[in-house]
Order: C-alpha cells, then sequence, then structure tokens
C-alpha cells in the first residue's frame, strides 16, 4: 500500500530537498572559487534558483558556508552510527573509522582548506577577533558550539574505540584520549600533506599505510586473540 502524504508533509519534504539541493551547489562553488570570491548570484545560478528564492533558505553567505560545513559533519555522524553498531573487534573498527576519516577529508578537501587558505575570512565567520591566531582546538572558546560539538562527537568515537580495544587487550594501556588526538593529527596532516607529496595513494592505500603505523604504536603485540 503506497503511504499517502499530506500537504503540510509534502511541502516539508520538498523544502528539505530544495535545501539540501542549494547546500551541494554551494559547496561546489565555495570549493571552486574559495568563500571571498563566491557570491550569493554565482550559487543561486548553480542551483538554478532565483536569489530571492535562495534568500528564502538561507539569510546570507555565511549560513550558507557554515551550512556546509554542518551538512558535510551531520554526513559524517550518521556513518558513525552504522559503525557503531557492526559486530567488529576494536582493531577492525579502529581501521574502518581511519578509512571514514581520509575518505571524507578527501571529499570536502577543496572546502577544508578554505580555513587554511582564507583565514582573515574565516575569523570574521566564526566571530574570531582578527588579531588573535586562527585555532582549530576543540577547547578554542569562540569556535561556534554546534562546531565543537560536532568535533568532540567525533573525537569520542574514537577515543572509545581504542579504549574499547585497551580493555579488551588489543591495545596496549595508553591514554586513549592522547592517542585519539594523536590519530587525528595523523589523519589531518596525512590529508592534507599529500597535497605536496610527488605519490599519490589512493584513499584505501593510504588507510592501510596511516592505519600500519599507527596501530603499531599502540597495539599490544603480546595479545592473543
Amino acid at each position: 500500500m503506497i503511504k499517502k502524504y499530506s500537504r503540510d508533509e509534502r511541502k516539508k519534504h520538498r523544502t528539505e530537498e530544495n535545501r539540501l539541493f542549494i547546500l551541494e551547489a554551494a559547496e561546489k562553488v565555495f570549493s571552486q572559487r574559495g568563500y571571498s570570491l563566491t557570491t550569493v548570484d554565482e550559487i543561486a545560478a548553480e542551483a538554478q534558483f532565483s536569489k530571492a528564492t535562495l534568500y528564502r533558505y538561507f539569510r546570507s553567505k555565511r549560513e550558507l558556508f557554515l551550512d556546509v560545513i554542518l551538512n558535510s559533519f551531520d554526513e559524517v555522524v550518521l556513518e558513525l552510527e552504522k559503525l557503531r553498531r557492526k559486530d567488529l573487534s576494536a582493531e577492525e573498527k579502529l581501521k574502518e573509522l581511519i578509512h571514514l576519516f581520509l575518505r571524507v577529508f578527501s571529499k570536502k578537501i577543496h572546502v577544508s582548506r578554505i580555513f587554511y587558505a582564507e583565514k582573515d575570512a574565516m575569523k570574521k565567520i566564526l566571530g574570531i577577533d582578527p588579531k588573535e591566531p586562527l585555532s582549530h582546538s576543540a577547547v578554542h572558546a569562540r569556535i561556534p558550539k554546534i562546531f565543537m560539538d560536532k568535533g568532540k562527537e567525533f573525537s569520542q568515537a574514537v577515543t572509545s574505540t581504542i579504549q574499547e580495544g585497551i580493555d579488551s587487550g588489543e591495545f596496549r594501556d595508553i591514554d586513549a584520549e592522547e592517542a585519539s588526538e594523536v590519530l587525528g593529527a595523523l589523519v589531518r596532516g596525512f590529508s592534507f600533506g599529500e597535497t605536496f607529496c610527488e605519490r599519490i595513494f589512493s584513499i584505501e592505500k593510504s588507510s592501510i599505510r596511516l592505519y600500519d603505523f599507527f596501530l603499531n604504536g599502540i597495539k599490544n603485540h603480546t595479545h592473543i586473540k
């Protein structure tokens, strides 16, 4: 039996579809042009909406950019939830986490680079004093709370996986939170660092390389499965 939707439900569904379509168009334009050079007119043209229609969904270019980032975070959260439900060892989960984060960085690399290439613009967007150094730390008091909460959620997923491995004896008795921070720095550095390397590896091969190097540092080699 085909489910029937009310007029309000159909309108809500159409509104959400249009919003996501605009966000996809905005991400494409931001990736190609950067934040400063991108105009709302260009995003509207890419989305094939009028500028007036676009403003019914988003109040400004700043709001659009922030929602592009938050939408990316939400995609990762959905993947993390799927991974948590899998019946895997801590070692296998950690491997999948590394692959997930590398895949996301690869997919969103051009948008992510805006934070590094346009620091002054990002300071204004995030509401940070231009005289302050731009910080990517989760403890930075001026970064929007929702960004901090999402970042903590990613970090906690890695920390809990490492702690799970410590408790099961798969990993050495280390500080799980510190190990999570090290892995996060490695993933970010590895993703951006490959830009300057002569050899470019696939996401699968990059995952294996990073996973092997990190795991050899935390793995309990006396553990018997």
